[in-house]
């Protein structure tokens, strides 16, 4: 079977289906234990034979989350067993025929394949409860959140993943987040292996994943599909290069309008906070204090870069370069653009109670670049400074999922701090408006939508009937990725 694994990430297209495709069997015949219960928002319920209709759709919806076709006949066997009348096979096939949910293709010979539409799988019922361990991130059971719901799929128990509210964990994301929720200093290799372990699953679920999105255009007779590679800056190099040329190119706007510079560092002290998830917490908002104090001390905003850089024992800590602002000694002038040491870990340290260890230095200006003073022999590019994230990035995107797994298993600790990054949803850098590239010269005419997002599913689980009316995007993930041609048409070089 193709395409196995699990779809986890926000507004997945088949949202809801709550299948653990490594305990289906591929040969089952489904779901039966809650086949008589209908959910309120099924267009069917209290319909006469609701149970039958509903046992018939979640039979056809489960087989193509799994990337299978099947036929009416099957159907009809499913529900009413191999000696099923002609009046439940017109009754079934009439239902399939009227609902949205469903659409029926005439194949070679005799047999009509049925399959789910894609408003089917948008709805928000669980395809299969399920038995639920409740085990975290660590390998632990929690007692107040195990339960038991009594269903299975096709004779075997399925594993979900539950917090503490009894909500099913959706994404491999959401569990790598538990470790970093209970966690102060991740010292541990086993914890770093659970964080960066859910960061290859996740990359392996995306893997031949691909993004559908629906045509707005309203006056058209038949729906336009647009389908495409799912790409992000942790699983397609050119995208992560991208962050990195942002950075690069607003270091060469700042050389060119400044000729002074200064470098903060401000790090967190894991002795105020409880877990990784608060250190970020703590940090994101007291900078946004900071950087609200330093605009009034320096009387109006100045241009800045930002990088967040992560330790190996998982604390953050900030990056900041700001432009125009001379570093000084002693107290600075109020409406001037001057900072000192003292001036800045009495804020973060004294009031703010974010950590002591703060650092203001010096950034010296050398034709088109500029250079930090590290030691008393020794200087390095603010570009290679604030870039060391970011080129890590790429190294990591553009790797196969086996070397990522590889390097995971030999405890590569680049791959860790990607993984923080893809855990917190964090940007790499920031940087003002002021230093960003000049926008495109349309930029005050009005957006018009063509486009709305549908789903995201691996190739063979996509309904047939949005197939044969989609443009499929041609691109690799990777220089030796997958690839795919275009169906009623071709581009590339998109996303």
């Amino acid at each position: 079977m193709s395409g196995s694994g699990k779809i986890r990430f926000p507004g997945e297209f088949f949202e809801g289906a709550g299948l653990d495709l490594d305990a289906v069997d591929c040969q089952s015949t489904g779901v039966d234990a809650h086949a008589a219960f209908t959910p309120f928002d099924y267009p069917w319920r209290d319909e006469q034979h609701e149970a039958d209709k509903t046992k018939a759709f979640r039979f056809v919806r489960e087989r193509q989350y799994i990337g299978e076709y099947t036929t009416l006949a099957a159907v009809v066997k499913h529900v009413y067993g191999t000696d099923y009348s002609n009046t439940e096979y017109r009754r079934l096939s009439r239902f399939v025929e009227r609902a949205d949910w469903l659409a029926k293709h005439d194949s070679a010979g005799s047999y009509v394949a049925v399959e789910a539409t894609p408003e089917a799988f948008k709805q928000g019922d669980v395809l299969n409860s399920s038995k639920a361990s409740a085990k975290n991130a660590r390998g632990e059971y929690d007692s107040d959140v195990k339960r038991e719901t009594g269903s299975k799929t096709g004779g075997k128990s399925v594993d979900v993943t539950v917090s503490a509210k009894g909500n099913a964990v959706k994404s491999h994301r959401d569990r790598a987040k538990q470790v970093v929720d209970n966690s102060a200093l991740i010292h541990s290799a086993s914890l770093r292996s659970d964080v960066t372990g859910q960061f290859v699953a996740w990359r392996e679920s995306v893997a031949d994943t691909y993004s559908i999105f629906k045509s707005t255009q309203w006056w058209k007779d038949d729906d336009e599909y647009l389908i495409l590679p799912y790409l992000s800056r942790f699983n397609d190099s050119d995208r992560a290069r991208k962050t990195k040329e942002r950075l690069y190119g607003a270091l060469r706007r700042s050389v060119k309008r400044f000729d002074v510079a200064t470098l903060l560092t401000l790090t967190v002290d894991p002795k105020r906070v409880s877990s990784q998830s608060e250190a970020m917490e703590r940090l994101t908002e007291q900078w946004q204090k900071l950087n609200s104090r330093l605009s009034y001390q320096m009387g109006g905003v100045v241009a800045k870069i930002r990088a967040l850089e992560f330790q190996q024992n998982g604390m953050p800590h900030l990056h900041v370069a700001l432009f125009g602002v001379r570093k000084v000694e002693g107290q600075p002038t109020t409406g001037e653009p001057t900072i000192s040491t003292q001036q800045v870990r009495q804020w973060w340290d004294k009031e703010y109670n974010v950590g002591s260890q703060v650092a203001v230095q010096r950034v010296t200006k050398r034709g088109d670049r500029w250079l930090l003073h590290e030691g008393d022999d020794s200087r390095v590019s603010l570009r290679y400074y604030l870039g060391k994230a970011s080129r890590k990035l790429v190294e990591v995107a553009s790797m196969s999922e086996r070397q990522l797994a590889d390097r995971v298993g030999s405890g590569d600790m680049d791959v860790w701090e990607m993984a923080l990054y893809w855990v917190h949803e964090r940007q790499f850098v920031s940087c003002s408006p002021s230093l960003k590239g000049d926008s495109a010269d349309d930029s005050d005419l009005p957006q018009v939508t063509r486009w709305e997002y549908v789903g995201s599913a691996k190739y063979n689980q996509i309904p047939r009937s949005v197939l044969e009316r989609a443009t499929i995007v041609n691109r690799s993930r990777r220089p030796n990725g997958p690839s795919i041609s275009g169906s009623s048409g071709e581009c590339s070089g998109v996303g």
